[in-house]
């Protein structure tokens, strides 16, 4: 733990603040050649919507919560959305608005959101066994995206955010997640079975969330890779990005089921 957050902590932070400062001159350039921006498009219904849920989100989250430590890891993953979402929303941010974006999302996206796994080490003699229920759940979320994706891929689930995503993809993110990592948390006897179940599944859609998100903030900035770190793999936070919502949910979640 003391090597891995740092660390996941300084590449997160690196990548998403030297990706983001390229959204000006990205901008720029394709507003001189003529191009439409790659900025997801929504209506100003979709903007008050967004902001509703993630207030909605929140609220509930705070009467579920029972002390402090929680409330912090809730606030990280639901203020993230909000921040997120914000930076996509706001399609003609001025450079002032832009900095603080940068700065801000990077610190909540890139840096808060790994004190969550602290928190699940802090789940006793079982943090162990969690945190690989949360890596069998994400990488089961991504596994079985590209692979259902590939073989039945059909109906874009969200084009204007990442092209390559379908709803047959979504569908067998879902059930290897939950058939991986709800194997793994009935076998440690991490939950009742049902509550384990949910968590594979809630975590399964946190993690497409996560990449969703992500493909956002790559094309918000103009480029393919947020890094090149991992050569062929889109950079560090394509790797991190399922992890990075998901953890505080299913921390979340766990620290109601397991007690």
């Amino acid at each position: 733990m003391l090597v891995m957050i740092p660390g996941c902590v300084i590449l997160s932070v690196y990548e998403l603040t030297t990706m983001l400062m390229k959204a000006p001159a990205a901008m720029a350039h394709f507003r001189a050649a003529g191009v439409a921006s790659t900025r997801p498009r929504l209506s100003e219904w979709m903007w008050k919507l967004w902001l509703i849920l993630s207030c909605l989100v929140i609220y509930v989250c705070m009467i579920m919560v029972i002390d402090h430590v929680a409330m912090m890891a809730v606030g990280v993953g639901t203020g993230l959305w909000l921040l997120v979402g914000n930076l996509f929303l706001a399609g003609h941010a001025t450079q002032g608005v832009h900095r603080l974006y940068v700065s801000v999302v990077s610190l909540v996206y890139g840096c808060l959101a790994w004190l969550s796994l602290w928190y699940v080490f802090q789940l006793g003699e079982r943090g162990h066994e969690a945190m690989i229920f949360i890596i069998a759940v994400v990488m089961g979320s991504d596994t079985g995206g590209f692979i259902g994706g590939k073989l039945f891929g059909r109906r874009a689930l969200a084009p204007q955010m990442s092209p390559n995503k379908t709803w047959e993809g979504a569908l067998s993110a879902v059930l290897f997640a939950s058939l991986i990592g709800g194997s793994y948390g009935w076998w440690m006897e991490l939950a009742a079975p049902l509550h384990v179940l949910l968590m594979s599944t809630v975590g399964a859609v946190a993690a497409m969330l996560g990449d969703l998100i992500e493909s956002v903030l790559k094309r918000y900035s103009g480029v393919k890779d947020s890094g090149s770190l991992f050569p062929g793999h889109g950079g560090f936070l394509d790797r991190a990005d399922g992890f990075i919502v998901a953890t505080p949910i299913l921390w979340l979640l766990m620290k109601l089921f397991m007690g």
